[in-house]
């Protein structure tokens, strides 16, 4: 593409972003753009395609067959093909998909023991966080420049849950809390360590294996429930920060993206096969295509999508640490057991109670979360 046209195909993507603040507007702009990526990712990996049918009847349990009183969760890394396949596949469920992020990825699957064939409550990410996210650095303390060294040097200290999707029936039981919380139990630190417990990071050299801080965002503005409400030993688990600026990629195709990093690795040949490893990556790229092209930065990266940013601290001296005082972690115990009891008892129950919550339950099945279905019912997709 050249660079007239690829001029021409980003403005007209501009001019396709809501032109006010009406939130209705810009959520429908977002889910054009899960759609095309979805689409997009579905049709690009064939084994999603051809085993589609396995992967719905073999995670996902039918509402009619769920025995409320022996749910069991149990947190699964993804260690085999199998595992990832499963991941990816339910992924594509996400109301807000986004790739793997550079940097650290720890994928899980989170079943229920309790039913027969352990179905898929349903599955999380902890990635590497982005290097700089307003609110949290205020939030920590980082904003004045003298702490620009420490930022980048305890950022590794920190995780993103980047994916979190409850699968249905237990989305109707509030399953999203459950995995939320699931994310700062001792469990999940505990497999953290496993993992990397023996790697360095490559820009400061550090062995990153603890968490004190887990940072997660909501993907419409303040509406993120799972975040709010949950607790462990008396102490609130996430706390809500504000909201992020607005800068995003989601207004730039898929398609159309990928013609923007050909162009700027071919313009910047500097930057050839550093994409992955940039933190906001797509961002940057945007950015350095827009001067290249002489077009505004701002235009081409701002759509005004504030997402509600939530922090999990997991250390009682999180803040001391993440600024760099020289003291050892007294890290906070959040038993899964305990996680579980408090979601049973506060949450459960109340949707249990609902009459409309169970009719949803028991009619949910495997095929209301096929892929491809919702893909050609939307117009999005020619399934043969």
């Amino acid at each position: 593409m050249t660079a007239k046209s690829l001029r021409q195909a980003l403005a007209q993507a501009i001019s396709m972003l809501p032109k006010n603040r009406d939130s209705c507007a810009k959520r429908e702009a977002v889910r054009k753009w899960r759609r095309d990526v979805t689409r997009r990712a579905f049709d690009a990996h064939q084994a999603l395609r051809n085993r589609e049918n396995s992967l719905l009847y073999g995670n996902v349990l039918r509402g009619r067959d769920l025995n409320v009183c022996k749910i069991t969760p149990q947190i699964v890394p993804c260690r085999t093909e199998q595992d990832l396949l499963t991941f990816s596949y339910f992924s594509l469920c996400s109301s807000f998909p986004s790739g793997d992020r550079p940097g650290r990825r720890l994928k899980f699957l989170v079943r229920d023991v309790g039913q027969p064939g352990h179905p898929l409550i349903g599955i999380c990410c902890l990635s590497s966080p982005v290097r700089q996210l307003r609110v949290r650095d205020e939030w920590i303390g980082w904003q004045e420049s003298k702490y620009r060294s420490t930022r980048a040097r305890n950022l590794v200290y920190i995780s993103d849950l980047s994916t979190c999707i409850s699968m249905p029936p237990y989305s109707f039981l509030t399953g999203g809390k459950l995995l939320a919380a699931l994310m700062t139990s001792d469990d999940v630190r505990r497999l953290y360590r496993e993992r990397y417990h023996e790697q360095l990071t490559l820009r400061q050299s550090l062995l990153a294996d603890e968490l004190y801080l887990l940072t997660t965002s909501g993907c419409y503005g303040s509406n993120s429930p799972m975040y709010k409400g949950m607790r462990c030993k008396g102490r609130t688990l996430y706390h809500f920060l504000g909201y992020s600026k607005g800068y995003s990629h989601f207004q730039i195709d898929p398609t159309l993206y990928e013609d923007v990093k050909r162009f700027v690795a071919r313009r910047l040949p500097e930057t050839a096969g550093r994409f992955r490893t940039w933190s906001n990556s797509k961002i940057r790229v945007l950015r350095l295509a827009a001067r290249e092209l002489k077009i505004s930065e701002e235009i081409l990266v701002f759509t005004g999508h504030q997402r509600a940013v939530f922090a999990a601290p997991l250390a009682e001296n999180w803040r001391q640490l993440l600024l760099g005082d020289h003291v050892s972690a007294d890290v906070i115990s959040y038993p899964s057991c305990e996680i579980v009891e408090y979601w049973k008892e506060k949450w459960l129950a109340r949707r249990l109670q609902s009459c409309e919550t169970l009719a949803a339950v028991r009619r949910s099945s495997p095929a209301g979360v096929r892929v491809s279905r919702v893909l050609e019912a939307r117009g999005e997709k020619n399934q043969p």
